[in-house]
């Protein structure tokens, strides 16, 4: 029986605020691992060798995707070791997708996910601390779907057929009052 690999996607753009040091870090700590294959979307690998310095066996990097449908549909997690975002449409898309997300604890995020219910939040951007969560994940392969319910419920909070419904109600329980 063959080991599935772990696939953990990094999607956004290769910035030191969206801790592209961070992401370094992490792929670089598992260069040698053959249970995880990191998937990267929003640049292309010229722009990664920059950042990195080093060609990594396990990394495959996709470049500007204008839908990234497909790609949930082969991960198990996002991480997101951003340094600031706002309400995110990332991890948004991967909780609807019942993705594990492994981000930073910033505002906007933090919104989204509540620390070991339906996603997990690192503190302070750090990398041993991504490295830790994702080394449990590949010891423990049912922790990527403990969160899935979870994840997927919260993400149906914000679709947007959803909210213009909630909205409308509002709206129209206030004009008749």
């Amino acid at each position: 029986i063959k080991k599935r690999k772990i696939k953990i996607v990094y999607i956004g753009r290769l910035k030191k605020r969206k801790g592209s040091l961070v992401l370094v870090d992490i792929i670089n700590y598992f260069k040698n691992s053959n249970d995880i294959e990191f998937i990267l979307c929003g640049f292309n690998n010229d722009e990664f060798y920059k950042v990195s310095k080093k060609q990594y066996q396990n990394v495959k990097v996709l470049g500007f995707l204008d839908d990234v449908k497909n790609v949930y549909n082969e991960i198990d997690i996002l991480i997101l070791p951003s340094f600031h975002e706002g309400l995110s449409y990332v991890v948004l898309e991967a909780m609807a997708n019942g993705i594990l997300v492994i981000a930073n604890n910033i505002l906007g995020v933090n919104s989204l996910i509540k620390n070991a219910y339906n996603g997990i939040l690192i503190d302070n951007n750090q990398s041993e601390l991504f490295i830790s969560e994702i080394k449990k994940t590949i010891s423990n392969k049912k922790l990527i779907y403990k969160y899935s319910n979870e994840s997927k419920s919260t993400a149906k909070n914000f679709d947007r057929d959803f909210f213009l419904k909630e909205y409308s109600k509002l709206l129209y329980s206030i004009k008749y009052k």
